[in-house]
């Protein structure tokens, strides 16, 4: 299900009545930003306030993080956030759900981050129990405590979260005495899972005095988009003369037998769903199991924008053509 983003906390929630478990509760991890939204929606029921009064009164003020808030619309002036477009640079919008504010939507600064990093990193600075911070920081299922990925027996404690156009890493190194936060303002998926796990990576190596790997290794994000664009210039090319190649066809298909004339148009069809079909599996096999059809589609144009004029190029022109082709065979009958 898709929510408006003007959608209330409460309509968030009571919208889960329409979700299915893939998994027996308790069975495994599954991360799932609208949990966030019901945490979110309890604090409002059981504190009579609303979510960014409570954070803001029992967790910001007291940290010192004065440039921090839980309401972003009251933010006039934030980093302007990109995507990219084969390889290139935009500046696009970031859509802000109401519903999804506590699941990463609140708006900071890298020094009130750190204000916040080592709170965390120094028990909780007295904002919860030291049994509290025991349980926050002890891994369950997945190696996930309350909000936190505890690795090696806590000597990493991490959580990262992203959206559009915008990136966040908070890392905690408690046996180091050491943590870094990371804000990035570029959204598209393939920094998300490539060139920000790169630098998260180099960055923590240089925290914990080791040997950052050569900026040499890895996949490069601008040559992957470029990739991209030449695949999409190379369909264009061929759509183009595909459709030139449609002058005189009703004519063509007159004297073409059944079953050569069938192919002939099933084949406009069958090539853009064998691509629709690539692209959507590659992006289920990507995400997992957090792949869901419809919204993935819908959001692709903001996630991934050359991947979606990729399948555009990819399918529609030549489902175009097919029609055209049933068109020009039926006018060519009538004549």
């Amino acid at each position: 299900m898709i929510l408006p983003n003007e959608a209330s906390l409460e309509e968030a929630v009571h919208s889960l009545g329409q979700a299915r478990l893939t998994e027996p509760v308790g069975a495994t991890h599954q991360y799932f930003n609208l949990g966030y939204s019901v945490l979110a929606y309890v604090i409002e029921l059981t504190s009579g306030e609303s979510y960014a009064d409570y954070v803001q009164t029992h967790i910001l003020n007291p940290l010192g993080m004065h440039n921090t808030t839980a309401e972003p619309k009251s933010v006039h002036e934030i980093a302007q956030g990109y995507s990219r477009l084969f390889g290139f640079n935009f500046p696009i919008s970031q859509p802000v759900p109401e519903y999804a504010i506590a699941g990463g939507y609140i708006i900071s600064t890298a020094d009130d981050m750190a204000h916040y990093a080592i709170a965390m990193k120094n028990g909780g600075a007295g904002l919860v129990s030291p049994q509290m911070m025991r349980e926050i920081f002890s891994p369950g299922p997945g190696g996930y405590g309350f909000g936190w990925y505890i690795v090696d027996d806590g000597a990493k404690i991490f959580h990262g979260g992203a959206n559009e156009t915008f990136r966040t890493d908070v890392n905690l190194y408690p046996r180091n005495d050491r943590a870094f936060i990371l804000l990035i303002n570029q959204g598209h998926q393939f920094d998300h899972f490539v060139s920000a796990t790169q630098l998260r990576n180099s960055i923590e190596a240089v925290v914990l005095s080791q040997t950052p790997p050569p900026v040499s290794q890895g996949w490069s994000v601008r040559w992957m988009g470029w990739g991209l664009g030449i695949l999409v210039l190379v369909l264009a090319i061929f759509q183009v003369r595909s459709f030139r190649g449609l002058r005189g066809w009703g004519q063509r298909a007159r004297n073409m037998p059944a079953g050569k004339l069938a192919w002939d148009i099933g084949l406009s069809f069958l090539i853009p769903t064998a691509i629709i079909a690539v692209v959507l599996s590659q992006v289920k096999a990507f995400y997992g199991y957090r792949f869901n059809l419809w919204p993935t589609l819908v959001n692709l144009r903001l996630v991934l924008p050359d991947v979606f004029i990729l399948m555009l190029v990819g399918f529609l022109p030549d489902y175009i053509r097919g029609i055209c082709k049933m068109f020009l065979l039926r006018k060519s009958k009538n004549d």
